[in-house]
């Protein structure tokens, strides 16, 4: 419980994103403990699950008190007076004890109060001397006197002059220049490395050489490390060279230079962004003429109150593995800010609050600073230093919004204007240096971030985490017969299945074998009446009109066994059965492990 809320005080209840706030989690908690977590997913749903389990395993308050509890009473008896003993057990004892004083269950155990005293028989006079009242001692007044008994009892061994361990890490108490713990260079520290940059690489070294996220230290982890130095900028428990509110500040520069372009050195990159209205809402929109769709942040689309178009399901594949989305389609109306021009755009939903957020480009000195540039006028004025976007659009939208205007441009290297129906644009060529704030349309933010984790949490690539949504689906489109009562649902279609064939031939030449079979062992009438009942039961019904859609033909057989009681004989529909290399409907089929096998469903037999 301790450990708990020190976690949420100083990483819980931060602003920390999610993700890295399960990164530090995992890394803090003992290797058993991380086991219970371990196979979900790095994203923000994963993070609130990895909670939920920690809390309902280990969170009891009752099996909490009763482990420290369990602690005080298995507190070896010590006799004699062996210093070094004592001191350890009066560690232990203060933890235990400060820890059901957290919970407020301290006032529960005073009857242990003795027990806890005679297991020091060899100081137990000393520390009961002249105390009028010791048998009615609580753990405060004990630990009080034990207190002042190590205070007169220091140690064996011990100095108060300890000379601290070389350290090769930028922290309080470091001095002096050591090996820089990325490239190893004696020349600079390791906050000031300029070859490892970025948290992920620096994350994925440490990692790479089993060193301490918190000291650098070898043969153990974080969560076991006794060190007390605490990060330089933050003041929480992780080396200074990987916290987070680097790359977060304004100020920062991982290169301790500003981005450059190819010819002048105050130039910052500059992307193409327009102010918009999408929907009656204003917001920045970047062009992406690399994008076939367009996006839209859910913080955007929840402004605007309406509800989506369709929803489709998409398997992506990224670096990660292969995974199928829910992914909800708005259509939208974008027009320029005096909305004398617009068009309709299809954006897809993106779960975050903005898309990426950008550095201000500050047009107003840009276009000072340019004489090719000079009468433009740009919307944005905007003087935050960070400017967030709510809006991609893609190529499609991009054609439709090009105007007959020539494009401004300067030397090699100089930001380039372009007029559009929306208003002008500035592009600048250049090297975005903080590349964890740009949005990846393909595989999503959170995706990009397990990417950059998973090697530094050793982590293996693991297959498609994504039954999860075609349960969903399956659910969202099962419904119930109201007059008859059964349930019905579309088939769990992969996202990327390949053309499924009719299967009508194999299917015909199947039947004939099946009726020649049957007609030898004198069961086609048992058959032919287990079909009639399922035609009649409405399993199964008669396809009387020619199909409007792609059909796949099923081909069936019967499953006989003489030893069952009631049923003797059971037809099964094989959709397992294709021809040659071509696929079978269960290939094109998502499966889903709640169930036993894949969803099942019934069947029109043509």
């Amino acid at each position: 419980m301790s450990f708990w809320n020190k976690f949420e005080a100083e990483i819980d209840n931060t602003t920390l994103p999610a993700i890295t706030k399960f990164s530090y989690l995992k890394e803090l908690l003992e290797p058993k403990v991380c086991d219970e977590i371990d196979g979900l997913p790095f994203t923000v749903e994963g993070y609130t699950r990895a909670k939920n389990i920690l809390k309902t395993n280990h969170g009891n308050t009752s099996e909490i008190v009763r482990a420290y509890i369990t602690n005080i009473q298995e507190l070896h008896t010590i006799t004699g007076r062996k210093v070094n003993m004592i001191h350890e057990f009066i560690k232990i004892l203060s933890y235990n004890v400060q820890s059901l004083e957290t919970l407020g269950k301290v006032s529960q155990c005073l009857s242990m109060v003795r027990g806890v005293l005679d297991k020091l028989p060899g100081i137990k006079a000393e520390l009961v001397a002249n105390q009028v009242g010791w048998q009615d001692w609580g753990f405060t007044e004990l630990l009080g006197a034990l207190e002042k008994w190590k205070a007169i009892h220091p140690m064996e061994g011990s100095s108060t002059s300890k000379t601290p361990h070389n350290r090769s890490f930028f922290s309080k108490e470091s001095s002096g220049t050591k090996s820089c713990v990325y490239c190893g260079s004696a020349h600079h520290k390791s906050h000031e490395c300029k070859k490892v940059v970025t948290l992920a690489e620096r994350r994925q070294k440490l990692q790479a050489k089993n060193l301490c996220f918190n000291c650098t230290g070898v043969r153990h982890h974080a969560a076991h490390c006794r060190s007390r130095v605490t990060c330089f900028h933050c003041n929480k428990k992780h080396h200074s060279s990987i916290c987070d509110s680097l790359e977060r500040s304004p100020n920062h520069d991982p290169l301790g230079q500003t981005a450059l372009t190819a010819t002048h050195e105050d130039q910052r990159v500059c992307h193409p962004i327009v102010i918009v209205r999408a929907n009656n809402v204003t917001c920045r929109a970047l062009w992406d003429t690399g994008a076939t769709t367009s996006y839209a942040s859910a913080y955007l689309l929840s402004l605007m109150k309406i509800t989506p178009s369709n929803t489709l399901t998409r398997c992506i594949q990224t670096i990660t593995g292969t995974i199928t989305k829910h992914v909800e389609v708005y259509n939208l109306s974008v027009s320029d800010t005096q909305g004398k021009f617009s068009i309709p755009v299809s954006a897809a939903k993106v779960d975050r609050r903005d898309l990426l957020t950008v550095r201000n480009p500050n047009y107003t000195d840009l276009i000072e600073h340019y004489q090719h540039l000079q009468g433009i006028c740009m919307e944005d004025t905007d003087t935050k230093p960070f400017l967030p976007v709510h809006l991609i659009l893609g190529v499609a939208e991009y054609s439709k919004i090009k105007t007959s205007e020539p494009q401004r441009t300067g030397s090699v290297g100089d930001p380039v204007a372009e007029y559009t129906q929306f208003g002008w644009t500035i592009t600048s060529p250049g090297v975005e240096t903080n590349l964890d704030k740009m949005f990846l349309a393909q595989t999503a933010q959170p995706d990009y971030e397990e990417l950059c984790r998973m090697d530094i949490l050793g982590l293996q690539d693991k297959s498609v985490g994504d039954h999860n949504v075609v349960h969903e689906e399956f659910l969202e489109q099962l419904k119930r017969d109201p007059k008859e009562g059964w349930y019905e649902s579309g088939l769990p279609w992969k996202g990327d299945h390949p053309s499924l064939p009719s299967n009508e031939a194999n299917s015909l030449k199947r039947l004939g074998t099946l009726v020649q079979r049957l007609k030898k062992t004198e069961r086609l009438d048992e058959y032919d009446a287990i079909i009639q009942d399922q035609l009649k039961e409405g399993i199964v019904e008669r396809a009387t009109e020619p199909p409007s859609k792609p059909v796949f033909y099923l081909p069936h057989h019967p499953v006989i066994r003489e030893s069952a009681e009631s049923t003797k004989m059971r037809i099964v529909y094989d959709a397992f059965s294709k021809t040659g290399s071509q696929p079978s409907l269960n290939d094109c089929l998502n499966t889903d492990p709640r169930k036993s096998g894949r969803c099942r469903q019934p069947w029109r037999i043509d």
